[in-house]
């Protein structure tokens, strides 16, 4: 599946089923990775699904901190996507993160708050937790850049 092709056709069917699942179900890496988009009161959010293959240390059973990354990430491109009606998947300038606590074997969640959207950037923050999002595991303040017309 061409991704940039549909990509406009699959927002518009998810916001018409408010149900944003239906992106995490046709894109391949959130697919695979086990990240699911979803709302709660209308907020925009996601949970990556607890996997023993997100493992990064067996000792203590702690998640691979590229993993916390992806969620961090893909929260905040989709959360961006699903907010400003884009047709393509806008592209990461910087991203800053921070690990807080460790990640624990269980599903992991995520939300995304647009902090500065300028005419080509837009600056986003976001967080993912275990079992409460007042204890986040880690953050994130990611730069993204609208597509420019050349």
């Amino acid at each position: 599946m061409n991704i940039e092709c549909s990509l406009k056709k699959i927002i518009s069917k998810a916001k018409e089923n408010f149900d944003p699942s239906i992106i995490s179900s046709c894109i391949p890496y959130t697919k695979r990775t086990g990240i699911i988009f979803m709302l709660e009161q209308n907020n925009f959010y996601a949970k990556l699904r607890f996997s023993e293959n997100l493992i990064g240390n067996p000792v203590n059973n702690v998640l691979h901190g590229g993993a916390i990354v992806a969620l961090l990430q893909n929260t905040a491109q989709y959360h961006i996507l699903w907010q400003k009606n884009l047709d393509y998947i806008p592209s990461i300038i910087d991203i800053s993160v921070n690990f807080l606590r460790k990640g624990r074997n269980v599903d992991t969640f995520a939300r995304a708050i647009i902090i500065k959207d300028g005419k080509r950037v837009v600056n986003v923050d976001v967080k993912a937790w275990n079992d409460h999002e007042y204890k986040p595991i880690a953050n994130a303040s990611i730069n993204f850049l609208y597509k420019v017309n050349e």
